[in-house]
């Protein structure tokens, strides 16, 4: 990517996320140089089929903001992950086990008119507890091996709600199977019986495919944002919500959304995506007032930080010590905080292994 000033990285973010927030709003000017390297900044973190739906607004301004020809591969590479998915699916479905698609799977059909705008890596599965081992059974009959997913240590804190990944045996599909929507403290505010039951079921391809309720894939996007600290790789997430909320103009339940929030200990995060939705222009009517937040230092201080990295689409990449700052201050409350570390402590003791009981690792 190339590098801009980060004065002129943020202008431009800011002029291109108001432009897509805000439908009908002019793109601000600014330089144009700044504005393409910020359209590449986005493509980068997203994927240009992603980000050539979200930038059409300023297209017939600055043409070729995304190379069509980037467009093009982006889409048929997730067609070929939707077709393996949707095979998948077809042999869990043909089985009789109930899950339900999450994350880039569900939003790409939900979130955009066309699901070949979305990318997603892993397919993500929801599966009841009581199921899981007949459905591990199942891939692992069909030469699906669990396997180590990189970068990720085998010490201190891991995930409680998922595994490491299920791949098959020519590497082209990867299953995140969860027993939870996902970590904790979501899990505390939303039962995984509750998911199920208000699922909302597609038909994909002539499949059945049951994927969370809207207001539950916003939460959930909402969620998945803030436990990446909304830095660079939340940017699909973010990118997600500006989508649904200011494009799609899906309306979800923010009472029950808030409600969930306050039973699972996690408004906080909630407050903070709706301030940064906000301050990237998304209407005032797309989001809950009553979620708002009002900061004062030093909160203030590493949310206005948080947003500046996102509005200027990560100009400048923010380090760890600034991702913590902004997650005691703005996304976790104390109690979180407290768990979060006393799991840390606990893996140096006991090393998670990230896989279901009675499980191993396959050749990589």
């Amino acid at each position: 990517m190339p590098a801009t000033p980060a004065s002129d990285g943020l202008i431009a973010g800011r002029a291109l996320w108001r432009a897509v927030a805000a439908p009908g709003h002019p793109l601000d000017p600014c330089d144009e140089a700044a504005l393409r390297a910020a359209a590449l900044r986005l493509s980068y973190y997203t994927s240009p089929s992603m980000a050539a739906w979200l930038l059409s607004p300023v297209a017939a301004r600055l043409p070729g903001l995304v190379p069509a020809a980037e467009v093009e591969r982006a889409r048929q590479f997730n067609r070929f992950l939707r077709t393996r998915a949707r095979a998948g699916l077809a042999h869990i479905h043909d089985a009789g086990i109930e899950v339900l698609a999450l994350k880039g799977f569900a939003t790409a059909t939900r979130f955009y008119p066309d699901p070949l705008i979305r990318t997603m890596g892993d397919v993500d599965l929801l599966v009841h507890p009581r199921d899981l081992a007949r459905l591990c059974d199942l891939l692992e009959k069909d030469g699906f091996r669990f396997l180590r997913s990189k970068g990720t240590p085998r010490w201190g804190l891991a995930s409680e709600s998922s595994f490491h990944p299920l791949v098959s045996a020519d590497g082209g599909l990867s299953f995140d199977l969860h027993v939870a929507a996902d970590d904790y403290p979501l899990s505390r505010g939303l039962d995984v019986e509750d998911v199920f039951a208000t699922a909302q079921r597609m038909e994909i391809d002539g499949l059945p495919v049951a994927v969370p309720c809207d207001d539950h894939l916003v939460l959930l996007a909402m969620t998945n944002a803030a436990r990446d600290k909304f830095d660079e790789n939340s940017l699909r997430s973010i990118s997600d919500l500006v989508a649904a909320l200011a494009i799609t103009g899906l309306a979800p339940d923010w009472a029950k959304i808030a409600a969930i929030g306050e039973r699972g200990g996690f408004s906080r995060a909630l407050r903070a995506a709706v301030g940064l939705l906000a301050a990237l222009g998304v209407p005032a009517d797309a989001l809950p007032g009553g979620l708002m937040p009002v900061y004062r230092w030093p909160a203030r201080s590493a949310f206005d930080a948080m947003v500046t990295d996102v509005q200027g689409i990560f100009a400048t990449v923010p380090g760890k010590i600034e991702k913590q700052r902004r997650d005691w201050l703005v996304i976790s409350p104390p109690a979180v905080l407290l768990r979060r570390n006393l799991r840390r402590i606990a893996g140096l003791v006991h090393p998670w292994m990230g896989l279901p009981a009675g499980r191993s690792f396959g050749a990589s």
